[in-house]
Formats: C-alpha cells, sequence, structure tokens
C-alpha cells in the first residue's frame, strides 16, 4: 500500500511543478505575437532598421532595467522584447542577475541547464518554453550590460524570411517653426 502510495505521489509532482509556474507569454506588458501599432513608437536610434527595433515605456518597470525595445514584423507581430541595464563592475551585473533569476524562476520554475554559459564562464540564465524563451545575461569588461530578452522563434524565423519593412512615420518637432 505504502509502494502505491508512494508511486501515484511521484506521478503527481510533474503536474504540481507545471501548475505552479507560468507559461512565457512576453514582458513589460507586451506579449509575443500581439499586433502593435508602431506609429506610437520611436525607431531605437543606431538599431538595424530591418530588424524592426523600437523604444518603448514599460507600464512596470524593472528597475535594475534602464532601456526597453521591441522587435516587430513587418506585419506588425511582437516576435521579441528586450531591456537592457548599465553597471559600473562585473560583480554588480552578477549581483542584479541573480536576484533576476529568482524573480524569473518563481515565475517561470528552474531555468535549463546551460552548459555552454557553464564552460565558457558566462554569466547567463535561460528558461525555455520552445518555441518561447527568456534569457538574461551581463556581458561586458570595463562597463557591464545586463540584458533580459523574451523571444518567440517561430515568429523570428518568419521575420527573417520577410524582406518587406513598413513605412515608419516621420515624426518632426514642428514647435520651433
Amino acid at each position: 500500500m505504502k509502494l502505491i502510495a508512494l508511486g501515484l505521489s511521484l506521478l503527481l509532482v510533474p503536474f504540481a511543478v507545471t501548475a505552479e509556474t507560468s507559461a512565457i507569454e512576453g514582458g513589460f506588458g507586451i506579449k509575443l505575437g500581439d499586433k502593435l501599432d508602431i506609429s506610437t513608437l520611436q525607431v531605437k536610434p543606431g538599431s538595424d532598421h530591418a530588424r524592426g527595433e523600437y523604444l518603448f515605456t514599460p507600464e512596470n518597470p524593472y528597475e535594475a532595467l534602464t532601456e526597453y525595445s521591441v522587435f516587430v514584423s513587418p506585419q506588425g507581430t511582437v516576435y521579441q522584447i528586450q531591456a537592457i541595464g548599465g553597471f559600473r563592475s562585473g560583480d554588480a551585473c552578477r549581483a542584479e542577475l541573480a536576484r533576476l533569476e529568482q524573480a524569473l524562476t518563481k515565475k517561470y520554475g528552474p531555468p535549463m541547464d546551460d552548459r555552454r554559459a557553464k564552460i565558457t564562464g558566462i554569466s547567463r540564465i535561460t528558461f525555455d518554453d520552445e518555441p518561447r524563451r527568456v534569457v538574461a545575461s551581463c556581458n561586458g569588461f570595463i562597463k557591464y550590460q545586463l540584458k533580459l530578452t523574451y523571444s518567440d522563434s517561430t515568429l523570428e524565423d518568419t521575420v527573417e524570411k520577410s524582406e518587406e519593412r513598413p513605412e515608419i512615420p516621420k515624426k518632426r518637432d514642428t514647435s520651433g517653426l
């Protein structure tokens, strides 16, 4: 009888873990796969226009991240969301990455085992829910950058195959005329 109870409890453990975590949908109030009106957004300066990267201000920003951008397909579909924050030292960046890992683990469950990051010594965590993924990493030598990216590989593949980009409306400050 004890053996049957143990067997049943082991079968139910994966369901209990899954029930507590969320599917990767997006971040900062934007969902992967949603349609966005790019006329309300500003193209990120210095970005590759072909990738459709636009700046936005999130409703609930994460304090350590200061620059937010969204990548939009020619059809207006969100395929990537990115947030970046700067740090003066690698230790400060890695400490914030550890805090971010705790918060993301509560939401998505444990990160995947990233052997390549471990072998190369890269400070990176990855949460995988194919085709969607959340990756956070610290990079830099003199100035360090914490980067958090939400992406959908299926939507990214669609964008790579597309060659058209929508017309970007030009916003001009006319107050000085």
